[in-house]
């Protein structure tokens, strides 16, 4: 099983926007943003999108998955599923979508 992690092009500058939050004082520094990043990024690659507290919202459109990553922290993201066949296996892309201080509907 592969498991990818990415942003969508559409929460790119949200996304930005979050890891530089994270930089400013007075909590924040360039080593704490690039360690909530890599936290955030490791824990939906290690549990393959299905991280403990997330929640699965389903409308008739669309069916994604938000979560509380920290006290001000919530993510929005979807989760592909894609079968290889036989011998590759399962590629899972798990791909963010929103992201914020406020839970994202």
């Amino acid at each position: 099983m592969r498991i990818e992690v990415k942003v969508a092009l559409s929460a790119e500058a949200e996304y930005r926007a979050w890891v530089h939050s994270n930089t400013l004082p007075p909590t924040g520094s360039r080593d704490m943003a690039r360690l909530l990043e890599s936290e955030l990024l490791g824990e939906l690659e290690r549990t393959a999108g299905e991280p403990v507290g997330k929640v699965t919202v389903t409308t008739p459109t669309e069916t994604y998955r938000v979560w509380r990553f920290n006290s001000n922290t919530w993510v929005r993201f979807v989760v592909h599923r894609h079968h290889l066949g036989l011998l590759s296996g399962w590629l899972i892309k798990v791909v963010i979508t929103g992201i914020g201080r406020t839970p994202l509907a």
